[in-house]
């Protein structure tokens, strides 16, 4: 005899199923944009974004520095540099600009393409791609971008210094005042109880 019941039960368990991978689905989709969308904005904060990008273009430079002189295929190079960093802006250009070298685009040009690369890094690579050493250009432009970033956290710590200093002060004067102004307020109190008294 057929099982309604066990029927109705199993299309009911399958519905669930079908809409809990619909929704963790959109679940995931919906959390990469998000992710997507504050790296974004990350790399463009005033100070702090100049910061991050430098270091993340440091970091991938040297690994692609170092893998092109071991001698390691260009188009791995660039998938074993994606891991250095988590932000997705840079993930995403580092996956268009291996799948354009697959096709056989120049280097150059596909830096050029991707907006997270500042032009100073494609006229460099132009130069390492034309004199065909790209893993010492590659070395070279991680140094530069290492001393950029040493140069800019120096800058913005001279910036922050004085600024610290002010929030100490204020910090300190509320205290002190905080502690003596009870002290204050019994001397005038005793002031005012003597006046009083004497007349």
């Amino acid at each position: 005899m057929f099982d309604v019941f066990g029927f109705y039960k199993f299309k009911k368990l399958t519905s669930l199923k079908k809409n809990k991978i619909l929704l963790q689905n959109f679940l995931i989709k919906k959390n990469y944009e998000v992710r997507k969308n504050w790296h974004r904005v990350t790399l463009k904060l005033p100070i702090f974004g100049n910061l991050i990008q430098k270091s993340i273009l440091a970091k991938v430079s040297l690994v692609l520095g170092n893998l092109n002189q071991a001698g390691v295929d260009l188009i791995e190079s660039i998938d074993i540099a994606k891991s250095v960093t988590d932000n997705v802006i840079v993930v995403e250009a580092l996956e268009r600009i291996k799948k354009g070298v697959f096709s056989g685009e120049s280097l150059t040009d596909l830096f050029n393409k991707e907006k997270i690369f500042p032009p100073t890094f494609s006229q460099l690579i132009s130069v390492g791609e034309q004199t065909g050493s790209l893993d010492e250009m590659f070395n070279s432009i991680a140094i530069y971008y290492e001393e950029e970033f040493d140069v800019a956290v120096a800058n913005l710590a001279s910036l922050i210094e004085p600024i610290m200093i002010v929030f100490m002060g204020i910090t300190i004067g509320g205290l002190m005042l905080a502690m003596y102004a009870p002290i204050f307020n019994v001397g005038a109190i005793i002031g005012w109880l003597l006046v009083i008294w004497q007349g």
